[in-house]
């Protein structure tokens, strides 16, 4: 082993730990993207009087909120943790983070206005 992962293994909390604090993030970035969702959800149809319009962004908003919420509900039912949690957990990440700032990527990468 190097001498920069004998560190970081001195370091760094044990496993579970960890694991409980991934899904402590977790579950209050659900509870915070849900009323996200739902304040969004209620604006857009007081200013525009659509309940949702199908952009990249909010496709990508109420995918990551299916995601984490199916994490969190495989972790009660059927005992999710470890790495396959992980995998999902940044699955959800990346796709919120792609709903954030998708819009410039979108713009620039597949209209090529920018």
């Amino acid at each position: 082993m190097a001498t920069i992962e004998k560190i970081l293994v001195r370091t760094l909390p044990p496993l579970l730990t960890l694991e409980q604090l991934l899904f402590s993030c977790v579950t209050l970035g659900f509870i915070l993207l849900s009323a996200a969702l739902i304040t969004g959800v209620y604006f857009s149809a007081q200013n525009s009087g659509l309940l949702l319009t199908l952009s990249h962004k909010t496709i990508f908003a109420f995918t990551s909120w299916g995601i984490f919420g199916a994490l969190l509900v495989g972790r009660v039912l059927y005992g999710w943790r470890g790495r396959f949690a992980a995998n999902w957990a940044l699955a959800g990440f990346v796709l919120l983070f792609l709903g954030y700032i998708g819009t410039r990527i979108v713009l620039e990468v597949f209209i090529q206005q920018g």
